[in-house]
Order: structure tokens, then C-alpha cells, then sequence
């Protein structure tokens, strides 16, 4: 047994396998930073001292550390590893940066390759990458406004939630169904609290008794504070807080007077990068580099490194495996000089060196191996399917009449708003119609403006006087239509591009103001088998090829950061000014953000849970 090794090498019985000799220890327990060497045997930490008896160094492999700080693996507690880029190549990227764990968002995967599979998939991962990968369930999806059927049944998320890998529920978007009681919701954070494990939230826009009626129904903890009042009152309900700096939100500043004053528990704070864009590696898109700020901000060295390592450890409840440099804790290492944390000299998982300063990439990469991923076919895509201009027409309707109700089952057992079914008549006659238009007024965040647009043979178009305005589109690739309209402030000069990565599953999302450019993206993706495309003066200006379920790439992270910041530069060349084009282009089909959203049947009002202006399309027999 690992206890007997460990007993017989901390009392000098027998050699450690390894010993870190010289430096000094950063004691995320007692607060204290003092010399000391770090004895390893069979992957975990048998001791931390000066005077290991009997045990002598050349016994074993030995690693001078000296003059360097000797510091717990960091743990990004809210990640999301599935982005452009494959989960091991997320963490090969992480791990250069001292990032020994990660507690990661399964949705896309989760979605991709159904229960059974990802089960297996999270088990072939821990054979690909050292990186400690866990996991959290998502109770909703993030777009449903179409089938209404949940990620998972009742008896899947029981037996993912058994799994030891799975250490709660997370991004809890739909916290309004938690409050009106339904009963999936419920059920499933009464499941994650069963096995002790952390129904974590996501509760934007949540305050006063609604917050607290979150907390009384088991949340735990938060990401989505933007300002200190917001991360006061989530203390105040007994919540956890985890602090977030991203491409989208870069928030830290906000809450340094929280940090500062010392008032509060800082025992319950994490940091995050949230899923920060792979384009943007320098605005501190790891855990490492945000101690670093907050450390070059004056805030004490050891309550922010307690953020990223014995705090997310303590919150998940995986204390007495990682987060410390503690006897009988995984051997989960970062060497670095002085408290430059996001460069480190050496990172060490389960006592074997998987990252090394010295190292050529070639060896640092040996630790890593292919992905689970490679070779599996995706079941939701349209691989023979292309499409043609007249696709994106957006039609001109006559004054809505509102029709019966459709009964909906699930929708009237969880009492909400019925969908209105429209009776459709093209407007053939007028020469104007009244448009509901998306307007972005941040990266994420829309609202309904309403335009007077021309109206040429039944079809909208934007008209010399509407500037700024490009068409959107997003394909059902199972029923094979899509849902159109206009959306502004998104860039002015795009042609065409087609994405399969969004929000959604088995969907293309479409910007452009030329339908044939917008359908030569389009067709592009679809030969590829998936990804983005950029379709200029008659020809693809940019592509990514997206071949792995989940919509991502076999690519290397460095070249996958490469096409992610030319596919920015692309995009701000012709108008966008939002800062995380990637962002904007995921949540646009997300029918959880306020407040119009793309959808497979038209234009969608988040608020009012209704397409307010629906597609005339129809499924190609």
C-alpha cells in the first residue's frame, strides 16, 4: 500500500524516489516561507523538511531547486478546456504555466458524445494527459428553446454524478427554473449534495431574496460577480466566490478592496480565467498570471496563491489529494524563481517532471499523447448537405397573427410560457417592413431595436441607409433551414462567415451582408466536416477545420492561438470593436442572455421565451 512506502521513506527507512533539494517552501497552511526539501515516493509527497533521517539523496533522483520557491500545482477551478482547441492540448498549454488541475465544463463534450461515451472519453483522459482533469455537470443546457429536452435524464446525471472524476454541478445559467421549483433542477443538486459533492451557480442578475432563495436551495458558490457589492452579497448568503479575469471580463481590479481590507473570509475566494479566447494568452488567460496581478497590486503573496491552490482544493473537497505541499498529497510541484508564478522553472505532476524550463518542446510535449477524440465520427453533422444563397432571404411577414397554442407537455408541467405558433404570409405588396434587429451593445449582451427596412420581392434587405447592419443566420443542419434576420454593432464589412462552433450543437451559425460570400462559408464548413470559415471577393480568406466532436481541432495550442488571433485581426479590420469576437460569435444563438438571440426558427426574445419574428423556411424533403 502507498501508506506503508510512504511511512517507511518519511521515517528514513526507505529512499525517497525522489528529492527536491535546496529551495524553498511556500506553506499554504501556516502561511510561513521557509527553506526546506521535498521527499517523494510513489507519486505523493512522504515528506517536507530539513532533516530527513537515514533517507540520503543518492538513493534516489535528485532535483536542485536552489535559490527557487517550491510552491502546490495551481488549479484553475473553473475552466473550459474545449474551446478551438482539444482538452490535452488545453492542458499541455496549462501545465507550462504551472497548472497542475483543472475542474473543467463538460457541457460541449458532454453534448457531443452523450453519457455512455464521455464516460469512457474521461476515463481516456487521465491516460493523455497528466493534468489532474475534473469535472463539472451542467444542469440545462445553453440552448433548448427548440427540442425542450434536458442535457441528461435523471438517471444519467445520477450515474455521472458517481463518477469520481465529477465534482459538481456548474454554469447553472437557467437559475430561474431553480426558483420557479422545477423539479430537474432540484433533483440534481439534491444528487450532487447526496454524494458531497458542489452544486456550483452561475447566478448573473440574481440579488436580494432571489440570490438567497439560490443559496437556501443548495448553491454553493459563483463566478459571475462584476463588481465588490455583488461578490459582498454572495458572501453574506454563505456562497463561495470565484473571482473572474477573461478576455470577456477582465473584472479583478474591481474587487481589490475586498482583498485588501482583509475583512472578509478569503479562505472562500478563487480565481478563474472563465474560458478566456485562445487568442488572447496575454490577457492573463491563466490562474498563475492573475496571482501575479494581484501580487504587483499589493495584495499579501500568500492569501492570493491560497486562491488558485488550497482554496479551490478545500471548495471541491479534493483537500487531502492537491492544493498543499503537505505529506500524503500528490506530489503536484511548480519550481519557480521568486513569484514569477506564469513562467515557472519546472512543474512536477505526481513527483515526474512534465514541464521543464531547460527542456526542448519536444520533451515537454513526450508527457502528452493523442486525443480521445481522434477518429470519432460526429453523429449531429450534415456532412452531405450544402446550401444555396437563397438560404439567408429574410422574409418580409405580413402583420402576425397569432394562431392557437401548441400544447407542449413540458412546457405546461413547468408552467412557462406557452410557444405562440404563427400564422406565416409572405408580404409581397409593401415596400417596408418593421424589423426586429439584434443590436450588440457589449460582446455578449444584446437588445431589440426596431428598424424600418426595404422590402424587395418578399425579401428584407438592409437598404443603402442602414449602415452597420449584417445579416444572421443560424442552420438547423438535422431539419436542414435556418433561422434569419439582422443583427448591428456585430462589424460592418464582413462578407461571409460560417461557424460550426457556437453555443449549439448540429447548428451553423452565419454573418455576412452578401449571400452568395455567406454561403460559400457556409459550404465550406460543411465540406470540412466542420469549423469556420471567412469568404471574401469570391474565395475563403481564413479558415479553422473543426474535425472533432464538440466542434475543435487535433491542432497544437500554439497553432491554434495563432488562427485565433488572425481570426480576430480579420474580424476587427471590418468593424468589430467588442474586443472577444469569439465570445460574441458563441453566445449569439444563447438563449440565456438578454435579450434578442439568433434561432434555428427565427428571431428569439430571451425575456419574453417566444420567436418574435420567425423564418419561413422549411426542411428540404
Amino acid at each position: 500500500m502507498w501508506q506503508s512506502n510512504l511511512i517507511d521513506t518519511t521515517l528514513g527507512r526507505t529512499p525517497p524516489d525522489l528529492y527536491l533539494q535546496g529551495g524553498t517552501v511556500v506553506n499554504v497552511y501556516s502561511g510561513e516561507i521557509y527553506p526546506a526539501d521535498i521527499a517523494v515516493k510513489n507519486g505523493r509527497i512522504a515528506y517536507v523538511g530539513k532533516d530527513l533521517d537515514g533517507a540520503e539523496p543518492a538513493g534516489c533522483t535528485v532535483i536542485d531547486v536552489q535559490g527557487c520557491n517550491m510552491l502546490p500545482g495551481f488549479i484553475e477551478p473553473h475552466g473550459h478546456p474545449a474551446q478551438f482547441h482539444d482538452t490535452v492540448e488545453y492542458t499541455r498549454a496549462a501545465s507550462q504555466n504551472g497548472i497542475t488541475a483543472v475542474v473543467s465544463d463538460s457541457y460541449k463534450l458532454l453534448k457531443a458524445l452523450g453519457p455512455q461515451e464521455f464516460t469512457r472519453y474521461i476515463e481516456e483522459i487521465k491516460k493523455s494527459t497528466p493534468v489532474k482533469v475534473y469535472w463539472f455537470l451542467r444542469i440545462s443546457t445553453e440552448y433548448y428553446f427548440s427540442s425542450g429536452e434536458p442535457l441528461v435524464s435523471p438517471e444519467e446525471m445520477q450515474e455521472l454524478v458517481n463518477l469520481p472524476q465529477v465534482l459538481g454541478t456548474g454554469e447553472t445559467t437557467r437559475w430561474t427554473d431553480i426558483l420557479q421549483k422545477e423539479a430537474f433542477p432540484l433533483e440534481a443538486i439534491r444528487m450532487i449534495r447526496a454524494a458531497g459533492k458542489r452544486p456550483d451557480g452561475h447566478t448573473a442578475g440574481a440579488a436580494g431574496k432571489k440570490l438567497a432563495a439560490l443559496a437556501a436551495a443548495g448553491i454553493s458558490g459563483c463566478h459571475e460577480s462584476v463588481t465588490a457589492e455583488e461578490v459582498m452579497e454572495r458572501l453574506r448568503n454563505g456562497m463561495y466566490v470565484t473571482l473572474r479575469h477573461s478576455s470577456q471580463r477582465p473584472d479583478l481590479d474591481n474587487f481589490l478592496s475586498i482583498l485588501r481590507d482583509k475583512k472578509a473570509d478569503l479562505s472562500r475566494f478563487m480565481l478563474t480565467t472563465d474560458g478566456s479566447s485562445p487568442a488572447f494568452p496575454h490577457q492573463d488567460w491563466n490562474v498563475a498570471a492573475l496571482v501575479e496581478r494581484l501580487i504587483e497590486k499589493g495584495i499579501d503573496p500568500l492569501t492570493a496563491i491560497r486562491m488558485i491552490t488550497l482554496n479551490p482544493a478545500t471548495y471541491y473537497r479534493i483537500d487531502h489529494e492537491i492544493g498543499s505541499l503537505a505529506p500524503g498529497r500528490a506530489a503536484d510541484i511548480v519550481v519557480t524563481e521568486g513569484f514569477n508564478l506564469s513562467h515557472p522553472r519546472m512543474v512536477l505532476i505526481d513527483g515526474k517532471v512534465v514541464y521543464n524550463r531547460e527542456a526542448t518542446p519536444a520533451e515537454n510535449k513526450a508527457h502528452f499523447k493523442s486525443s480521445p477524440l481522434a477518429g470519432i465520427s460526429k453523429t449531429y453533422f450534415a456532412y452531405d448537405w450544402r446550401v444555396t444563397a437563397d438560404l439567408f432571404a429574410v422574409p418580409a411577414l405580413e402583420g402576425e397573427k397569432e394562431g392557437k397554442e401548441e400544447k407542449e407537455e413540458e412546457e405546461e408541467k413547468r408552467g412557462k410560457r406557452k410557444k405562440k405558433i404563427t400564422e406565416l404570409k409572405i408580404n409581397k405588396k409593401g415596400s417596408t417592413v418593421r424589423f426586429p434587429v439584434i443590436e450588440l451593445v457589449n460582446s455578449v449582451i444584446t437588445r431589440r431595436l426596431d428598424m424600418t427596412l426595404p422590402v424587395t420581392n418578399g425579401t428584407v434587405t438592409p437598404g443603402g441607409s442602414s449602415a452597420g447592419l449584417l445579416k444572421i443566420a443560424l442552420l438547423d443542419m438535422k431539419k436542414r433551414c435556418a433561422g434569419t434576420g439582422f443583427i448591428k454593432g456585430l462589424a460592418e464589412n464582413i462578407e461571409g462567415l460560417a461557424s460550426s462552433l457556437c453555443c449549439a450543437l448540429g447548428v451553423i451559425i452565419v454573418f455576412g451582408n452578401n449571400d452568395e460570400a455567406m454561403a460559400l462559408a457556409t459550404n465550406r464548413v460543411l465540406q470540412q466536416g466542420g469549423g469556420i470559415a471567412v469568404a471574401e471577393r469570391g474565395g475563403i480568406l481564413w479558415e479553422i477545420k473543426l474535425e472533432l466532436p464538440g466542434e475543435l481541432t487535433l491542432l497544437p495550442f500554439e497553432e491554434v492561438w495563432r488562427l485565433a488571433r488572425e481570426l480576430e485581426e480579420i474580424i476587427c479590420r471590418r468593424g468589430y470593436s467588442w474586443g472577444d469576437f469569439f465570445h460574441t460569435m458563441n453566445f449569439l444563438p444563447g438563449d440565456f442572455l438578454p435579450h434578442l438571440r439568433i434561432n434555428t426558427e427565427g428571431i428569439f426574445d430571451v425575456l419574453k421565451r417566444e420567436i418574435i419574428y420567425p423564418s419561413v423556411t422549411r426542411p428540404k424533403r
